[in-house]
């Protein structure tokens, strides 16, 4: 009978595709977190300057 174990080899080539796979999916989140971060920023910020302008405290 075969043994179904395959051997230190391929455990560490499924180890080193985990590890890509978790790398890629945690720099694609990141990269979203950040872009939704910054727009939500400027929203903010573009809210503010509509809101000071009504008041008539606009500086910029």
């Amino acid at each position: 009978m075969r043994s179904k174990h395959k051997g230190p080899a391929f455990m560490d080539n499924m180890f080193k595709k985990f590890l890509k796979v978790t790398i890629a999916c945690s720099l694609i989140t990141t990269g979203v977190l950040v872009a939704g971060t910054v727009f939500v920023v400027k929203k903010i910020d573009q809210s503010g300057d509509k809101m000071q302008k009504k008041k008539g405290l606009y500086q910029g």
